[in-house]
């Protein structure tokens, strides 16, 4: 991988770490809700992750599932997931997704909170459709820009449409904020077929405002938010390969 790839992506994760954003860490109150979402949905044996961050799901999918392959253009990250993931069954490869070449397929392919990131997404979704073995599935979250957080930014006048790159947004490197017909739209184009939307918590503030919140009070925001995906903070979509034809 060209090295100013790297610097690219340490010094955006460094630029979280500083500004005291939590979304990277493996503390991340909305990581442990796209956990417990994938927790029942996942296939095995193996799992492909694209993106470590700092480590939190991979722990846990190295903990739940035989053998895990981490993909990170980010030397600093996976030296942080190292720290934290305990176990033998996780290979790292740093290399951004774009040079990554597998030699096998994957049953369970998680991209989290990535998409948003890449400059071209249906080149790379195209590529990641091949590495999805016979009834695979691709599992995506992605930040969601009709959330109820955006629409009441956008009452108040912090943002002037809902899927405006705020300051944040562009400090992390994001390209776009999502709507599900926007990345629906993605999806089909890559020759992929979403099969199953959900959302993933509804978050009525800012991260800022609501990650010290008792936990009692954040998990009843995330069952309530099963019932309104639409207006939830993250959309969950899991896709497959569209038939030849399709």
């Amino acid at each position: 991988m060209p090295e100013h790839d790297q610097e690219k992506l340490d010094a955006i994760a460094a630029s979280m770490r500083h500004a005291d954003d939590r979304s990277l860490t493996s503390q991340y109150f909305l990581l442990r809700y796209g956990i417990m979402t994938l927790l029942p949905r996942l296939k095995g044996p193996e799992v492909l992750e694209l993106s470590c961050g700092e480590g939190g799901m991979t722990k846990w999918l190295g903990e739940n599932f035989p053998r895990v392959t981490t993909v990170d253009g980010s030397p600093a990250l996976i030296e942080k997931a190292r720290q934290v993931v305990t176990t033998k069954n996780v290979e790292f490869q740093c290399t951004t997704f774009e040079n990554f070449t597998p030699d096998r397929t994957f049953q369970s392919i998680i991209m989290s909170r990535i998409l948003e990131h890449i400059e071209k997404p249906v080149e790379l979704l195209q590529r990641i459709r091949g590495w999805l073995a016979p009834g695979g599935r691709l599992y995506i979250i992605v930040p969601n820009a009709h959330s109820l957080n955006r629409r009441i930014g956008k009452a108040m006048g912090m943002i002037q449409k809902l899927d405006e790159l705020t300051e944040r947004d562009q400090r992390v490197g994001h390209f776009r904020v999502y709507h599900k017909e926007s990345l629906g739209a993605d999806i089909v184009a890559a020759g992929l077929l979403p099969v199953h939307w959900d959302g993933i918590f509804l978050k009525p503030l800012s991260d800022a405002q609501v990650q010290d919140w008792p936990q009692n009070l954040l998990d009843a925001f995330y069952v309530v938010g099963r019932d309104l995906p639409e207006w939830c903070t993250e959309i969950y979509v899991e896709c497959e390969r569209a038939p030849l034809g399709s």
